[in-house]
């Protein structure tokens, strides 16, 4: 059988690709691999790549051979991530003794170490976290979601009841960027899992009455305290997280809606945690999430987020940005919590606290800026 395959290779090279399409797939392998040889033969890499992606497709093994053939095809075309792709398909399947054996492992260590494959496959990572929405940073890190590019008028309009002078003036926000939320409020949990892991400066914050640690949003934390979570958050995945800032905090909030919550007009006790209904903290995602995936952006606790204080919008950011001027000894506070108000609640109301207050109905949510 295979005499009779390589002596009929110069009929199939002379077929065309409709032609082609119509043969087996042993047939349609063989074609492609001798194009694949013959590319590769001229210096001519980046047909041999189009090829091989065709190649790829037709369901017969690519042959061990090929596999490096391939790799250091791509690795002269400066796709580091194809041709690591191709490396551990090879040393995947080979026995230790194959003749390519040493030199593709050799290629594969140099990969592994080289600035450019991991800035490509830091990419890459970056990318597949657009594509499939959330993720989680590593075992004990909070759940994220991508929160996509987008603007929105920020504030409320006269006409909102329970609306405060500070919410004015209404104005265009414009946030050209998807970033990454928490979907939920960072938990006692995920807290003592920075005190154990020695972050945290060693804070282990009480849960109040006994309400309850595990699930349930963490309590009687700072915005400075907040920050060191964020410090250690960072250390322990390689990323850099952060607060939301008060206009990212509103965009989140609102998912698109421009009612006085994302719900509607009006909010209901089987929606949010307020008004001391349960009279303490819920675990988190107790109640229905918003638009973009983000549970709890109304009531359970109040969340910090980066800004500092300044009692209106004149003059604040309108790209997303965090307002790091005003009276920063005061940092802002959204959604509200399970002791307040419904009108608290709104996604335009804002308050302050100063930075070193800690309180049992302040928690916070941490967002991640994603690389392009």
């Amino acid at each position: 059988m295979k005499t009779r395959l390589i002596l009929f290779l110069p009929l199939l090279w002379s077929l065309g690709a409709a032609q082609a399409q119509n043969l087996s797939p042993t047939a349609q392998a063989l074609l492609l691999d001798k194009k694949i040889i013959n590319a590769i033969e001229a210096g001519d890499h980046p047909a041999a790549a189009d090829l091989f992606a065709r190649r790829k497709e037709v369901e017969v093994a690519v042959s061990p051979a090929m596999q490096i053939a391939m790799a250091r095809v791509y690795y002269a075309l400066g796709d580091y991530l194809a041709a690591h792709a191709r490396l551990t398909e090879y040393l995947n399947a080979a026995a230790p003794d194959s003749p390519h054996y040493d030199a593709a492992l050799s290629m594969y260590i140099e990969l592994e170490a080289k600035p450019e494959y991991l800035a490509q496959k830091e990419k890459w990572a970056e990318r597949e976290i657009l594509r499939w929405r959330k993720f989680i940073g590593c075992n004990v890190c909070p759940e994220m979601v991508v929160v996509p590019a987008g603007s929105f008028m920020m504030g409320s309009p006269s006409s909102e009841a329970g609306r405060y002078d500070d919410e004015d003036p209404v104005h265009r926000v414009t946030i050209a960027y998807s970033f990454a939320v928490g979907v939920f409020e960072v938990s006692f949990a995920q807290w003592d899992a920075c005190v154990s892991d020695g972050g945290c400066n060693g804070y282990s914050p009480g849960d109040s009455r006994g309400w309850g640690r595990g699930n349930h949003p963490v309590i009687n934390v700072s915005w400075e305290d907040a920050q060191s979570y964020l410090k250690w958050l960072s250390a322990k995945t390689g990323k850099s997280y952060r607060l939301l800032s008060e206009s990212e905090w509103e965009y989140a909030a609102r998912a698109g809606t421009t009612t006085a919550y994302h719900f509607g007009r009006s909010i209901a006790s089987s929606q949010a945690n307020y008004g001391r209904n349960i009279g303490k903290t819920a675990p988190v995602g107790s109640y229905p999430a918003n638009g973009f995936g983000l549970h709890d952006m109304h009531g359970n606790v109040w969340e910090w987020v980066q800004d500092c204080w300044n009692d209106s919008y004149r003059g604040a950011p309108n790209g997303g940005s965090a307002w790091q001027s005003g009276d920063c000894s005061r940092r802002v506070l959204r959604g509200g919590s399970w002791s307040d108000d419904p009108w608290l609640l709104r996604s335009a109301y804002r308050d302050w606290v100063t930075s070193g207050n800690r309180n049992l109905n302040v928690g916070f949510r941490v967002a991640r800026t994603l690389t392009p």
